[in-house]
């Protein structure tokens, strides 16, 4: 387990957060001044020095419940006030966003990017908005945030990032929540919700090609190094591209998929027909071991209940549970929501009362984060 994980997963998570929150209220004709209030809030407690300093800190990974509770308390540090279903609905949005990015990445240090990239985009969406002073001072917040990144990426090693990366994977391994977005951008199943891995016939900067043998001496020294007949992977070009250099920006992930002019994703040829075909799926189970499985199960506990049907104030028929139209295109998705919930009686609180004791017992070891937030 990587005690460097926590920064990254927090800073990426609370960038798609932005993205959806302000493509919402935008969506919704929230008026000006309360969409500036409730982003440049948001932002001012995720960045908060305070909470830098404790987030930065190595420590072990906390757990869904408490990661969940803090972007429970982000999301309600302004005026803004959301349903239960729909702080769910936006966690799994948010967290979908997030596990495609760590899935996709070619090399460990392309992680540094995609970071960076979510902090820039929320520093972009609050310089959009104004230019006044509590603007400025989001700004800074996430200038803050982009150095403490940058700072902890300068002490890890290639082996420290390639453990942070399988640590948050971990963490999101059981997450195959159906996105309409991301079916429609035909990056991720229709049949289990696992993503497709783009497969660009590249290998990254720094490894040896795929099917390279070295052979070696009985002392140890390499005698002859060899490419391996007909290798799959024969016709793969080497990746030029350094993604260590935190003042460019050479990946594309973590751009924001809610916006405009989002970015542009090369549609897989294929179908989900042909999963067991694609060599870069994410790892399938066994389907005949499960559905024995299942049909066990079925026979202990009797019939499937019927679900309910999924309803939220924060996207009204947009059901990420649900799969689209074939015909129904990201611009016909974007009109299916309900409106947000402001409580406009608050609106001169700065900061939520939050109580801690209402956190859950199985959480409380991990509230430090938590209670930063109260202060």
């Amino acid at each position: 387990m990587s005690h460097y994980a926590m920064p990254f997963l927090i800073f990426n998570l609370g960038g798609e957060m932005m993205y959806i929150l302000h493509q919402r209220l935008e969506a919704q004709k929230i008026t000006e001044e309360k969409s500036k209030k409730v982003l440049q809030d948001v932002v001012k407690h995720m960045f908060d020095e305070e909470f830098i300093n404790e987030l930065v800190k190595p420590q072990k990974m906390y757990s869904d419940a408490s990661i969940r509770h803090v972007f429970e308390k982000l999301a309600h540090s302004s005026i803004m006030r959301l349903s239960t279903s729909s702080m769910n609905k936006l966690y799994d949005l948010m967290v979908m966003g997030l596990k495609y990015s760590f899935i996709a990445c070619n090399h460990p240090h392309e992680i540094l990017q995609f970071t960076l990239n979510h902090l820039d985009e929320i520093e972009n969406i609050i310089g959009k908005l104004d230019s006044d002073e509590t603007a400025l001072e989001a700004k800074k917040c996430v200038q803050r945030a982009v150095n403490e990144i940058v700072e902890i990426s300068k002490k890890m090693s290639l082996n420290d990032f390639i453990k942070c990366r399988y640590t948050i994977c971990n963490f999101l391994k059981d997450r195959n929540i159906k996105v309409s977005i991301f079916l429609n951008c035909k990056i991720q199943h229709r049949s289990n919700g696992h993503f497709r891995i783009p497969n660009n016939k590249q290998y990254p900067l720094g490894f040896d090609k795929p099917g390279t043998c070295r052979y070696f001496e009985a002392e140890g020294n390499l005698k002859e190094t060899e490419l391996i007949a007909n290798h799959p992977m024969k016709d793969f070009t080497h990746s030029t591209v350094t993604h260590s250099d935190s003042n460019q920006r050479t990946s594309d992930l973590g751009a924001n998929f809610y916006s405009s002019t989002k970015p542009k994703i090369a549609q897989q040829e294929h179908t989900d027909d042909d999963n067991e075909n694609y060599s870069f799926s994410a790892v399938k189970k066994s389907h005949d071991t499960t559905s024995e499985l299942n049909f066990l199960a079925n026979l202990i506990h009797g019939p499937k209940e019927t679900k309910e049907t999924f309803k939220v104030n924060l996207f009204s028929k947009f059901d990420i549970f649900e799969e689209p139209e074939e015909d129904e295109t990201v611009e016909t998705v974007e009109k299916k929501f309900e409106e947000l919930i402001f409580d406009c009686r608050v609106s001169n609180r700065v900061n939520v009362d939050f109580d801690i004791s209402s956190t859950p017992s199985n959480i409380v070891e991990q509230d430090d984060l938590l209670e930063l937030m109260d202060s």
